[in-house]
Protein backbone atom coordinates (compact mmCIF):
# COMPACT_ATOMS: atom_id res chain seq x y z
CA UNK A 1 0.00 0.00 0.00
CA UNK A 2 2.96 2.60 0.03
CA UNK A 3 1.66 4.06 3.03
CA UNK A 4 4.80 4.54 5.49
CA UNK A 5 6.88 4.95 2.08
CA UNK A 6 4.79 8.24 1.20
CA UNK A 7 4.90 7.30 -2.54
CA UNK A 8 3.81 4.46 -4.57
CA UNK A 9 7.14 3.54 -6.93
CA UNK A 10 7.37 3.14 -10.91
CA UNK A 11 7.44 -0.26 -12.23
CA UNK A 12 5.98 -3.62 -11.78
CA UNK A 13 4.05 -2.74 -8.86
CA UNK A 14 0.57 -4.44 -7.02
CA UNK A 15 -0.79 -1.21 -5.26
CA UNK A 16 -3.17 -2.31 -2.41
CA UNK A 17 -5.68 0.00 -0.10
CA UNK A 18 -3.90 0.70 3.31
CA UNK A 19 -7.39 -0.94 5.27
CA UNK A 20 -7.11 -4.29 4.18
CA UNK A 21 -7.09 -7.76 5.93
CA UNK A 22 -3.32 -8.66 5.68
CA UNK A 23 0.16 -7.14 6.39
CA UNK A 24 2.31 -6.10 3.22
CA UNK A 25 4.51 -8.74 4.15
CA UNK A 26 1.73 -11.06 4.35
CA UNK A 27 0.81 -9.96 0.80
CA UNK A 28 4.32 -9.96 -1.16
CA UNK A 29 4.37 -13.67 0.58
CA UNK A 30 1.37 -14.78 -0.88
CA UNK A 31 1.80 -13.51 -4.34
CA UNK A 32 5.48 -14.95 -4.36
CA UNK A 33 4.07 -18.20 -3.53
CA UNK A 34 1.07 -17.89 -6.30
CA UNK A 35 3.95 -17.10 -8.79
CA UNK A 36 5.46 -20.68 -7.98
CA UNK A 37 8.27 -19.21 -5.68
CA UNK A 38 9.25 -21.89 -2.80
CA UNK A 39 11.68 -19.80 -0.92
CA UNK A 40 11.53 -16.48 0.08
CA UNK A 41 13.47 -14.34 1.78
CA UNK A 42 12.99 -11.76 3.75
CA UNK A 43 15.49 -8.78 5.12
CA UNK A 44 14.53 -6.80 8.57
CA UNK A 45 11.39 -9.10 8.88
CA UNK A 46 12.15 -8.83 12.63
CA UNK A 47 14.31 -5.39 13.43
CA UNK A 48 12.38 -1.91 13.65
CA UNK A 49 9.63 -0.20 16.56
CA UNK A 50 6.86 -3.00 15.99
CA UNK A 51 7.04 -5.80 17.89
CA UNK A 52 3.58 -6.81 16.52
CA UNK A 53 4.55 -6.80 13.06
CA UNK A 54 7.73 -8.83 13.93
CA UNK A 55 5.53 -11.31 15.22
CA UNK A 56 2.86 -11.17 12.70
CA UNK A 57 5.90 -11.45 9.99
CA UNK A 58 6.68 -15.14 12.18
CA UNK A 59 3.47 -15.98 11.41
CA UNK A 60 3.36 -15.22 7.46
CA UNK A 61 6.53 -18.27 7.63
CA UNK A 62 4.46 -20.26 9.22
CA UNK A 63 1.80 -19.55 6.58
CA UNK A 64 4.30 -20.40 3.71
CA UNK A 65 5.29 -23.24 5.39
CA UNK A 66 1.35 -24.54 5.32
CA UNK A 67 1.42 -23.89 1.89
CA UNK A 68 4.64 -26.03 0.75
CA UNK A 69 6.96 -23.15 0.81
CA UNK A 70 9.60 -22.02 3.14
CA UNK A 71 10.03 -18.04 3.95
CA UNK A 72 13.09 -16.18 5.88
CA UNK A 73 12.97 -13.65 7.77
CA UNK A 74 17.00 -12.66 8.13
CA UNK A 75 17.46 -9.81 10.74
CA UNK A 76 20.14 -8.30 13.20
CA UNK A 77 22.02 -12.06 12.43
CA UNK A 78 19.05 -14.27 13.31
CA UNK A 79 17.40 -16.40 11.09
CA UNK A 80 13.34 -17.23 11.66
CA UNK A 81 12.01 -20.14 9.26
CA UNK A 82 9.59 -22.99 9.76
CA UNK A 83 8.66 -26.24 8.32
CA UNK A 84 5.32 -28.35 7.97
CA UNK A 85 5.32 -31.95 7.89
CA UNK A 86 8.75 -32.18 6.84
CA UNK A 87 12.44 -31.40 7.43
CA UNK A 88 15.44 -29.00 7.76
CA UNK A 89 18.99 -29.65 7.48
CA UNK A 90 22.08 -28.20 8.37
CA UNK A 91 25.66 -28.50 7.16
CA UNK A 92 28.22 -29.23 8.92
CA UNK A 93 30.33 -26.42 10.29
CA UNK A 94 27.57 -24.55 11.69
CA UNK A 95 27.29 -23.17 15.34
CA UNK A 96 25.79 -20.93 17.54
CA UNK A 97 22.33 -21.50 18.79
CA UNK A 98 18.72 -22.71 17.36
CA UNK A 99 15.58 -23.01 19.06
CA UNK A 100 12.99 -25.27 17.86
CA UNK A 101 9.61 -24.63 18.67
CA UNK A 102 5.79 -25.26 18.13
CA UNK A 103 4.27 -21.89 17.88
CA UNK A 104 1.46 -22.70 15.61
CA UNK A 105 -0.01 -25.68 17.07
CA UNK A 106 0.71 -28.84 18.30
CA UNK A 107 3.73 -30.74 16.07
CA UNK A 108 3.69 -34.34 16.46
CA UNK A 109 6.64 -37.08 15.76
CA UNK A 110 9.76 -34.07 16.10
CA UNK A 111 13.22 -35.31 15.88
CA UNK A 112 16.18 -33.43 15.96
CA UNK A 113 19.64 -34.64 15.15
CA UNK A 114 23.36 -33.65 15.10
CA UNK A 115 22.45 -31.08 17.60
CA UNK A 116 23.60 -30.46 21.62
CA UNK A 117 20.05 -31.97 22.65
CA UNK A 118 18.39 -34.53 20.59
CA UNK A 119 15.42 -35.92 20.17
CA UNK A 120 13.10 -38.88 18.62
CA UNK A 121 9.52 -38.42 17.58
CA UNK A 122 8.49 -35.94 20.52
CA UNK A 123 5.51 -33.50 21.00
CA UNK A 124 5.67 -29.96 21.43
CA UNK A 125 2.77 -28.04 22.22
CA UNK A 126 3.04 -24.47 22.04
CA UNK A 127 3.12 -24.00 25.48
CA UNK A 128 6.36 -25.88 25.74
CA UNK A 129 10.14 -24.43 25.88
CA UNK A 130 11.82 -27.62 25.75
CA UNK A 131 13.11 -26.50 22.15
CA UNK A 132 14.88 -23.31 23.62
CA UNK A 133 18.20 -22.93 22.94
CA UNK A 134 19.82 -25.76 21.32
CA UNK A 135 23.07 -25.57 19.56
CA UNK A 136 24.50 -26.78 16.89
CA UNK A 137 28.15 -29.11 16.90
CA UNK A 138 29.53 -28.43 13.85
CA UNK A 139 28.22 -31.54 12.57
CA UNK A 140 25.63 -31.90 10.08
CA UNK A 141 22.16 -31.61 11.51
CA UNK A 142 18.64 -32.14 10.72
CA UNK A 143 15.42 -30.90 12.18
CA UNK A 144 11.83 -32.72 11.31
CA UNK A 145 8.29 -33.01 12.01
CA UNK A 146 5.79 -35.32 10.85
CA UNK A 147 2.64 -33.84 11.45
CA UNK A 148 2.64 -30.06 12.35
CA UNK A 149 4.91 -26.88 11.88
CA UNK A 150 7.95 -25.67 13.96
CA UNK A 151 9.72 -22.90 13.94
CA UNK A 152 13.15 -22.62 13.63
CA UNK A 153 15.39 -19.67 15.06
CA UNK A 154 18.69 -19.43 14.96
CA UNK A 155 21.76 -17.47 14.23
CA UNK A 156 22.89 -17.17 11.09
CA UNK A 157 21.98 -15.82 7.77
CA UNK A 158 19.11 -16.60 5.04
CA UNK A 159 19.20 -19.88 3.05
CA UNK A 160 22.41 -21.69 4.98
CA UNK A 161 19.68 -24.66 5.42
CA UNK A 162 21.44 -27.09 3.60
Amino acid sequence: DFDSLGYTPKGNVKVYPSRKDDTDTALAVKTAIEYGFDSIIIYGGLGGERFDHAVSNIEVTEYAASKGARAYLVSNGQTVTAIRNGKAEFSSGKSGYISVMALAGTARGVSIKGLSYTADGITLEPTDTLGTSNMFTGNEAEISVEDGILTLIYRGGGRDIA
